[in-house]
């Protein structure tokens, strides 16, 4: 049997997807730099640091508006940061406000600064390359050490807080619960009456819905140290690529960097622990002991 060729002189049409193609053509358009200096990936670094410097400078002002607005709430009075039992406004809201207050303005004005100085980088960069030096792992090596002792600076920081904010919840939370502290007889020569949770109510109102702001309070700082770790992880694998042939040596400098960050802070942190608590604390220990030892003097 002899196959022979069907002959169709009919036209055929052929139609061509370009779907994906400009999918990835648009894709690969968004991060091409203007300028064609930097390469789509190396640009998208770049992109991605300023718009995670505009974020964190949008979320320290938000923090800041937040907590002007529930200080002037506390200050005039309005529920839920009603009036004390004496009429006046809430002293501990208005401290913890105003302490929120401070750290997120001083948080946007250094996320703004290190914004300009990354520009500033990126513009050394360029300048750099337009005189002939494609060497990129200078302008890059500092942004990853920046990055990293910064995570440094924010455990500690989270130390710090965590450290004095919980012991002060703690306090407050204990001397509220042990209810009023009575020493001696009230017909004799000592007594002592200490109202505690009086005391607190007056200052917080609802001591107990303090201690659980602070608490809130403190497990958004671990949360948002997480996030923000993680993101960071993920930036510096990004810009650990551009490094080049000094990799090894950037990385052994950069580790050297981060134990001498890390050593710093701890002694940081033992000599200021040791002065505002352990030091207080044993004065007061011992004026106590000294006042209870001439009361038993007196009455001997």
């Amino acid at each position: 049997m002899k196959y022979r060729p069907i002959h169709n002189r009919e036209t055929m049409e052929i139609v061509q997807s370009n779907r994906d193609v400009s999918f990835a053509t648009e894709a690969k358009k968004s991060y091409r730099d203007p300028l064609n200096q930097f390469s789509p990936r190396m640009y998208k670094v770049i992109k991605s640091e300023k718009k995670i410097k505009s974020f964190m400078i949008f979320m320290s002002l938000f923090i800041f508006f937040a907590a002007v607005a529930f200080f002037i709430l506390t200050w005039y009075k309005v529920k839920p940061f009603g009036a004390g039992k004496d009429g006046k406004p809430l002293v501990g809201y208005l401290v913890l406000f105003a302490i929120i207050m401070f750290v997120s303005f001083a948080d946007a004005i250094k996320n703004a600064i290190e914004k300009r100085q990354w520009s500033n980088t990126v513009q050394r960069h360029r300048d750099a390359i337009s005189a002939g030096d494609y060497t990129s792992s200078s302008t890059f090596h500092l942004v990853y050490k920046k990055i990293v002792l910064k995570d440094i600076n924010l455990l500690w920081m989270l130390i710090f807080v965590l450290t004095y904010l919980g012991l002060i919840t703690l306090i407050i939370f204990g001397l509220y619960k042990s209810g009023n502290w009575e020493a001696g007889s009230r017909d004799g020569s000592f007594y002592i009456n200490l109202e505690w949770p009086k005391w607190l109510d007056k200052s917080f109102k609802n001591t107990q819905l303090f201690c659980l702001i602070c608490t809130i309070i403190m497990a958004l700082l671990i949360v948002a140290y997480v996030i923000i770790r993680l993101i960071d992880k993920r930036r510096l694998d990004d810009i650990g690529d551009f490094f080049g042939e000094k990799s090894v040596e950037i990385h052994e400098q950069i580790e050297t960097a981060k134990h001498n960050r890390n050593k710093m802070w701890l002694r940081v942190y033992l000599v200021v622990v040791a002065l505002t608590i352990f030091l207080p604390l044993a004065l007061i220990l011992v004026a106590i002991w000294r006042g209870i030892i001439r009361r038993k003097k007196r009455v001997v």
